[in-house]
C-alpha cells in the first residue's frame, strides 16, 4: 500500500492530533514531576554510596533550572562521627538533551560556588580513611562466589567508567569561585586555594595559592581540554623560587620541585571494551629528594616520557614504544599485566640509548 494514502487516512481519522496531545502531554508531566525524579535518583545514588563506603552526603536543594539545567544547593559529605570531607554552596550543570534523557557524566558547561574539601585527622582515625579501606561490591553481596573473570571485567568496567567521567567532566567549561582545600593533622598544616577558575574554548590560565607549615608560594596553571578529540594539555609554572610540592614529603617522604611541568592527556579510544591512552609529559628543573633511597637530591635539567597505555579484557599493557628521557639518557619500557586466574607480569627496559 502506498505510504502517501496510510498517512492520509491516519490524518483523517485524526490519528496524528491525538498523537501531539499525549506528547504534549507527556512532556507537561514531566515538566511538573522532573524536579521528583532527579530527587529520588539522587537519594539513591547517596543510599548506595553510604551502604558501601560510609559516607553520608545530604544536600539542601537539588532540582532544574531552566530546560537543560541540574543544580544542587548546600551539598556536603561526611563519614560517620567525622568532620565534613567537603561542601559546596551551589553547584549547577549544563547537559545537553541525551545526556539529560540518560543522566550521562558528560556536561557542557559547569558552575560551582565556593566548594571546599578538609582532609582532617591522623593515619586511621581521618575523616578520609574509607577512601583507602576495604569495601564491598555489590555484586559480591548478591553472589559471593563471583569467578575471577568476572571480577576483572567489573575492575575493566569500573576504570572505563572513571576515565569516561575525567574526560567528561574536565572538558566542560568551567567556572569555579573560591575553591579551597585543607588539610590537617598534628604535625603538618596546608591550605591550597584557587579565588577563581575560569574555562572555555580557548583553554584555562589561573593561579594556586598554596600555604604550607606557615610559607606562601604560587603555581601559575594553564592549558586547554578539547572535547571533540578528547585531548587534555596543562602545564603548571612555579612562580618565583620552585617550592616541594604540598603534601608529598609529609606523607610520602618524597621531596619533588620542578621550575616547569607540561602533561598531554589524549584518548585515541575510549570504549567498554578497549581503553587506548597516550600522556605525553615534560619537566624542566626538577629536584626529588627521599630520605629512603639517598642522601643526595637528584637533580634533572630536562626530563620527559611517553607512555602508550591499553586496557582490555586480556591485559594492562604499557607499550614498547613508550619512552623515558632524564637528561638525554633514553630509555623504552614495556609493562604487561594479564587479569587471568593465574595472573602474570612482565616488565622491561627494552633499550637505553641517548
Amino acid at each position: 500500500m502506498n505510504i502517501n494514502i496510510v498517512i492520509e487516512r491516519l490524518r483523517n481519522r485524526g490519528i496524528f492530533r491525538y498523537f501531539l496531545y499525549a506528547l504534549a502531554i507527556l512532556i507537561i508531566i514531566f515538566f511538573l514531576i522532573r524536579n521528583s525524579i532527579v530527587q529520588i535518583i539522587f537519594q539513591n545514588r547517596c543510599s548506595s554510596i553510604k551502604n558501601r563506603y560510609g559516607l553520608a552526603i545530604s544536600a539542601q536543594k537539588i532540582g532544574f533550572s531552566g530546560f537543560q539545567n541540574i543544580y544542587v544547593e548546600n551539598l556536603s559529605a561526611k563519614a560517620e562521627n567525622r568532620d565534613t570531607l567537603f561542601s559546596i554552596n551551589r553547584a549547577e550543570a549544563k547537559l545537553n538533551f541525551t545526556d539529560l534523557v540518560f543522566l550521562k557524566v558528560n556536561p557542557l558547561e559547569i558552575w560551582i560556588s565556593n566548594p571546599k574539601i578538609n582532609l582532617m585527622g591522623e593515619k586511621g582515625n581521618s575523616n578520609y580513611n574509607f577512601l583507602v579501606g576495604n569495601h564491598i561490591d555489590s555484586l559480591q553481596i548478591q553472589h559471593p562466589s563471583v569467578d575471577e573473570s568476572n571480577s576483572h571485567s567489573n575492575r575493566q568496567y569500573t576504570i572505563y567508567r572513571l576515565v569516561k567521567a575525567i574526560f567528561g567532566l574536565t572538558t566542560a567549561k568551567y567556572h569555579v569561585s573560591n575553591f579551597v582545600l585543607n588539610y590537617l593533622d598534628s604535625t603538618y598544616t596546608t591550605h591550597i586555594s584557587v579565588p577563581e577558575f575560569e574555562s572555555n574554548a580557548k583553554g584555562f590560565n589561573t593561579t594556586i595559592e598554596v600555604y604550607e607549615n606557615g610559607e606562601k608560594y604560587f603555581v601559575n596553571l594553564n592549558g586547554l581540554a578539547d572535547k571533540k578529540k578528547s585531548d587534555i594539555t596543562f602545564k603548571a609554572i612555579m612562580v618565583g623560587e620552585k617550592k616541594p610540592l604540598p603534601l608529598l614529603n609529609h606523607k610520602l617522604g618524597l621531596s619533588i620541585s620542578f621550575d616547569t611541568l607540561s602533561i598531554r592527556i589524549t584518548a585515541k579510544e575510549l570504549s567498554r571494551d578497549n581503553i587506548h591512552l597516550e600522556i605525553n609529559s615534560s619537566v624542566k628543573s626538577l629536584d626529588l629528594f627521599s630520605q629512603r633511597l639517598s642522601d643526595q637530591t637528584v637533580k634533572v635539567k630536562y626530563g620527559g616520557c611517553f607512555i602508550d597505555i591499553a586496557i582490555n579484557s586480556e591485559y594492562y599493557l604499557i607499550d614498547s614504544t613508550s619512552t623515558i628521557d632524564l637528561n638525554g639518557l633514553k630509555a623504552k619500557l614495556y609493562f604487561e599485566y594479564i587479569p587471568s586466574y593465574e595472573r602474570s607480569f612482565a616488565i622491561k627496559i627494552i633499550e637505553v640509548f641517548i
